[in-house]
């Protein structure tokens, strides 16, 4: 999946009418969307070429299943009723186990140690 589509995805979250998944999952927030989407252009997937972006509620995710023992997520939460801060957790998983894990404030968070974690990541799935 290329960059602009998954931008494109993204930005329809927003447009999900309330309800969407039957649990009183809400849209997704703009300005939300906007903050994740600058921190994801800002970033050079070359070596890990994105995978698919899926809804939840409050937030959203970058999948790769490279294997069925190889999985890698970037989730992206919105701030919450709790008024929990916008986050972004990346996590390795190799054999159904977390092999590497990172969890950052999106409003700290900076796209070069989001790159250190990206460059860190075998993309084969060895």
């Amino acid at each position: 999946m290329d960059i602009e589509k998954i931008i494109e995805d993204i930005q329809n979250f927003t447009e999900y009418e309330d309800n969407w998944d039957s649990y009183d999952a809400r849209p997704l927030n703009k300005d939300f969307a906007k903050k994740c989407i600058s921190i994801i252009k800002q970033l050079d997937w070359s070596r890990c070429p994105l995978g698919y972006v899926v809804p939840f509620c409050d937030g959203f995710q970058l999948e790769w299943h490279l294997d069925s023992y190889y999985e890698i997520t970037f989730t992206f939460y919105e701030e919450d009723d709790q008024n929990y801060k916008p986050r972004i957790s990346m996590i390795v998983f190799k054999d159904h186990k977390v092999v590497s894990h990172d969890n950052s404030d999106l409003d700290s968070a900076k796209p070069e140690q989001i790159q250190v974690f990206i460059d860190s990541i075998d993309c084969t799935g060895r």
